[in-house]
């Protein structure tokens, strides 16, 4: 399993959380993140997924499958990722 924890959620994040997720995943397969295996826009849209972290008012966990992998993301920061 492959976690980070990007901290809180802050008014201007260094990099949007799609971006963070892609990087979590690409430490996961230990490739660079532009050399992944696939391409995360068929899985999930990233600006629907940004936009649904950063508004959210309270905790939330959002889960989906990208290959053989579990990617879970929460507004605390973390990512997780796991086969």
């Amino acid at each position: 399993m492959t976690e980070r924890d990007t901290g809180p959620r802050s008014a201007s994040p260094p990099a949007p959380d799609s971006v963070q997720v892609i990087e979590t995943i690409a430490d996961h397969v230990e490739k660079d993140p532009t050399e992944v295996d696939f391409t995360f826009g068929d899985y999930l849209d990233p600006d629907a997924l940004d936009t649904l972290l950063e508004s959210a008012s309270s905790e939330l966990v959002i889960a989906f499958a990208i290959d053989d992998m579990l990617v879970t993301v929460a507004t605390d920061g973390t990512i997780e990722v796991q086969e």
